[in-house]
């Protein structure tokens, strides 16, 4: 959830380059290696210095939260469970 409240307000967000975080997070993500820190300070340092990778990041975090709204969820998940009742 973290990852998608921050694309919510409109951060751009450095995550964990596993999977489910990077599918979460999606093109509106930096993916990191959990295991480099050297990795992660590098991931911080291009947000603070580049404004424009700032700007993308938060444009497609927008983009991508959009397809986790609450009731798509739960328009999916009654499909799901409507197929396997059947």
């Amino acid at each position: 959830m973290p990852i998608l409240e921050a694309q919510m307000v409109g951060l751009p967000v450095i995550t964990s380059d596993l999977a489910p975080m990077k599918d979460v997070a999606g093109a509106g993500g930096d993916p990191s290696s959990t295991e480099n820190v050297e990795s992660i300070r590098q991931g911080i340092e291009q947000l603070l210095e580049n404004h424009s990778l700032y700007e993308a990041l938060t444009e497609k975090g927008l983009k991508n939260q959009s397809f986790y709204q609450p009731h798509l969820a739960a328009s999916s998940l009654t499909l799901i469970y409507t197929q396997l009742l059947k």
